[in-house]
């Protein structure tokens, strides 16, 4: 149904398709199919794709894993009430530009499995131009031990980010994300790349990677913030961020 049709629509948790397409013929559920489960194994969490946001924000496996980073990403989008319909699926497959969601599982190195399509990495995923015809059946998460931060910058506790941000270090390996700047989270890959080379990074070594950090990523200006603004933002963040992980005083 999918495939015939490209009025067609995965219906996930359903709250943001009036925002995303303009006409529908057909609403695919995805309910009775059992992907509203999370499972776990010596190795991997996996997160199927009905999975809500508030089951995220509850589980006791993410909530250890990398200082729970994902579980605090979910923990103040929108309200409960909201938490409780959204999935994580939609929102991975909508890309939305101000998901604190996506900057989580970017950090966790987060990979997909769909129906028909070979498994990808988020990263390549959202490096994808156009949103795959195909259903997202779950989410892996590889259960190696680290550190984790994240941070989101708004006006209040349930708005929109003028700025997030997740951090992790995981098997001497660093993950340094950005999202809302305004546009969909990314990796700081040259600033990981440097930190990835020094076994034990000082204080000079992180401001190096920010620095790193703020020349590779981009900012822009909207109704909610400037472009400076952002940077200075990210500046701070980052560097605390670092800090947090590596086990340093900010």
């Amino acid at each position: 149904m999918l495939t015939e049709d490209p009025k067609s629509v995965i219906l996930g948790g359903g709250l943001w398709l009036r925002l995303s397409f303009s006409e529908v013929s057909t609403l695919i559920g995805l309910e009775k199919l059992g992907l509203d489960r999370i499972e776990e194994d010596d190795q991997w969490i996996k997160l199927g794709s009905q999975v809500t946001l508030r089951d995220l924000q509850t589980s006791t496996p993410l909530q250890s894993l990398a200082g729970g980073i994902l579980s605090q990403a979910s923990e103040h989008i929108m309200g409960i009430g909201v938490r409780n319909v959204a999935t994580i699926g939609g929102t991975i497959c909508g890309r939305y530009g101000f998901s604190d969601l996506l900057t989580a599982l970017l950090a966790l190195d987060a990979r997909l499995v769909f129906f028909k399509t070979e498994e990808l990495s988020l990263k390549q995923y959202l490096a994808k131009k156009k949103p795959l015809r195909d259903i997202l059946l779950s989410i892996r998460i590889r259960k190696t031990p680290g550190a984790g931060y994240f941070h989101k910058i708004s006006t209040t506790a349930l708005d929109f980010a003028i700025l997030n941000l997740a951090i992790a270090r995981r098997a001497g390996k660093y993950k340094i994300v950005v999202g809302s700047r305004p546009g969909i989270a990314k990796c700081a890959e040259n600033a990981m790349e440097y930190l990835d080379q020094i076994e034990n990074p000082s204080e000079s070594d992180i401001l190096k990677a920010t620095q790193l950090a703020l020349e590779e990523l981009t900012f822009s200006t909207n109704l909610k913030a400037t472009q400076e603004y952002r940077q200075e933002l990210a500046r701070v963040y980052v560097e605390r961020g670092l800090k947090a992980v590596i086990g340093l005083e900010y």
